[in-house]
């Protein structure tokens, strides 16, 4: 059974597109503060983020094209809000009281990926009025994606006469062979308790 299990697991194929760590993404690093919104990072990068449609927050982003229509559009956390637990502790680390915390920071830093697109022009930022918060051109995105992403995170593969090796095979073998002494370690201890198999 196990060694059937193996065989099928190495039988799946496996491509760059069945990892969300190798998709491209826009990557924007946005600093809030009272006297607006500045740009410390606009970035296409490797990598994706979630953005449900019923996500709390009362920022609004929008991903705009170049004529305006909107592509993609998502709630985001506004940072500035931290919330978090006071937790106070006795000299014998006994929890004797914990409390709720929220408070509103005057600055803070909020990080937004969404997917690489050839049409975005234009990440629009919007408070919880409505309000433009902050425009960002993306046409000058510092390009990060440039090596080779592949489903083994960049660990490159080694060229052998007769093809392409990479390391993720030699790992599920390497498993493989494992499983398969177990088994058989297993099935000798199993054999040995039988009635009168018992050594002395």
């Amino acid at each position: 059974m196990i060694l059937s299990l193996c065989i099928i697991l190495i039988a799946i194929p496996v491509s760059a597109e069945d990892f969300t760590s190798c998709t491209r993404s826009y990557n924007l690093v946005l600093v809030l503060s009272p006297s607006g919104v500045t740009e410390q990072a606009v970035q296409l990068v490797y990598g994706s983020s979630l953005h449900p449609a019923d996500a709390p927050g009362d920022l609004r982003g929008k991903v705009l094209s170049g004529d305006g229509r909107i592509l993609q559009e998502f709630p985001l956390w506004d940072p500035r809000i931290q919330f978090g637990e006071d937790i106070v502790v006795d000299e014998k680390g006994n929890v004797t009281k914990v409390s709720g915390i929220l408070k509103q920071e005057k600055k803070a830093t909020l990080a937004v990926m969404f997917p690489h697109s050839p049409d975005a022009a234009t990440f629009a930022l919007y408070d919880a009025k409505g309000s433009l918060m902050k425009s960002v051109d993306l046409s000058p995105a510092e390009n990060k994606a440039t090596w080779n992403c592949t489903p083994d995170y960049g660990i490159p593969s080694r060229n052998y006469d007769g093809g392409t090796s990479s390391v993720l095979p030699i790992v599920v073998i390497a498993g493989l062979v494992v499983l398969i002494v177990a088994a058989g370690a297993g099935w000798y201890f199993f054999k040995g308790k039988k009635p009168g198999n018992n050594q002395t």
